[in-house]
């Protein structure tokens, strides 16, 4: 994943409303600190299935189900219902399940290649000619806000899973510029999670959502990859609204 190591365009489809009645640091502190749960949660997704990874989904999963009274006032969540249904139904797909589908789908398919790549450069470029130069800049929006890769993740930069890892972490951040009523701060944190999720993420989740619908077997990784879709797309209009706003903090 990414780690801190020091301190620190288009509106996407939807309805959102035009303005806020006020900001409240408190409330939207809560809001940044839910979506990083979320994208963490989405994160783990995306990774190799192991014993560790596959019962922190199911309790995730369990948790976010849980929350439902309160989530499903949000647009983003009907779309979080079939991954939900996935992982908490009475015989949600094993760990073995999983792996089997994630290498089919992500590292080796029937003809030796994987059927979907979850990394940026393949959708962002297709003819593979600037892969290595999208990796860096990627890796140069981690730098920029004190991440490294932790030495541990054996993974290209712009791999999904790292990215949303990334994004939660910016998230966390929020929550605490929220918390400080640090309006520049705030700010520079907003137009960061502003642009790296529509350059970097929401430009070529729908394309992932779209092919892992034919693919996948277990409707697991089609259904997050949904799910991310949707909750990009509102954090995308919602950042539009709070840089409007973040001055009055």
């Amino acid at each position: 994943m990414t780690r801190r190591n020091t301190e620190g365009k288009r509106p996407a489809q939807g309805q959102p409303a035009t303005r806020l009645a006020a900001p409240d640091p408190a409330a939207w502190a809560q809001l940044a600190t839910l979506r990083r749960a979320l994208y963490r949660f989405l994160a783990v997704i995306y990774l190799p299935p192991d014993e560790d990874r596959y019962r922190q989904l199911l309790e995730a999963a369990r948790t976010i189900r849980a929350d439902r009274a309160l989530l499903a006032h949000f647009h983003w969540y009907l779309h979080w219902q079939p991954l939900l249904d996935h992982l908490t139904n009475e015989h949600p797909p094993n760990v073995a399940e999983l792996l089997r589908a994630y290498t089919s789908l992500f590292v080796i398919g029937p003809g030796g290649r994987p059927s979907c790549s979850l990394y940026a450069s393949s959708y962002l470029d297709p003819d593979r000619r600037l892969a290595g130069f999208i990796s860096l800049q990627v890796e140069q929006q981690y730098r920029t806000a004190g991440f490294v890769l932790a030495p541990q993740m054996h993974e290209l930069p712009d791999h999904l899973a790292i990215e949303l890892e990334f994004v939660a972490a910016l998230c966390a951040y929020e929550a605490e510029a929220w918390q400080a009523r640090a309006a520049a701060h705030l700010r520079a944190i907003l137009q960061q999670e502003r642009h790296f999720l529509d350059t970097f993420v929401g430009s070529w989740l729908p394309e992932l959502a779209r092919r892992l619908v034919h693919d996948d077997m277990t409707g697991v990784y089609s259904a997050a990859a949904e799910a991310a879709t949707a909750l990009v797309r509102h954090d995308l209009d919602l950042l539009a609204i709070l840089l409007s706003q973040v001055d009055e903090v």
